[in-house]
């Protein structure tokens, strides 16, 4: 299921692989009328693969900036996990790009409140308290 996130600081253009990621959610994410994620919930996530070198006249592209998520933490401080796309690759991590959005420059590759959306991981129990 998906929900919405907002990156909670900027990742610059020269970030290294592995560099861990923060978002936020905007708003409750609920099941079933059941708040499982609420407004303000932490999610977790790093960097899986940095931009590669452009080649001889900008024909042949290299690899984008990329990120995986991995956890968030949800009603009742109890972790769940997420990923960052709506189905789970078979060979390899689940990984999004990174949206250079409008306001991108050379240093920065994705500014502070750029959204995405994240998916809970497959099915998941959880204890909501009352």
């Amino acid at each position: 299921m998906p929900f919405r996130i907002v990156l909670t600081a900027d990742i610059p253009s020269n970030v290294d692989l592995g560099v861990p990621l923060k978002f936020t959610l905007p708003e409750d994410f609920k099941v079933n009328g059941v708040t499982v994620l609420p407004k303000g919930a932490t999610v977790s996530g790093e960097i899986s693969e940095t931009a590669g070198k452009r080649k001889f006249m900008n024909l042949v592209g290299g690899t984008k900036l990329s990120f995986t998520l991995s956890k968030a933490r949800g009603a009742g401080n109890v972790n769940l996990s997420v990923r960052s796309l709506s189905a789970r690759r078979a060979d390899g991590a689940t990984q999004r790009p990174v949206d250079t959005g409008k306001n991108s420059t050379k240093t920065v590759a994705a500014a502070q409140g750029t959204e995405y959306i994240g998916y809970v991981d497959g099915e998941q129990t959880i204890n909501v308290p009352k």
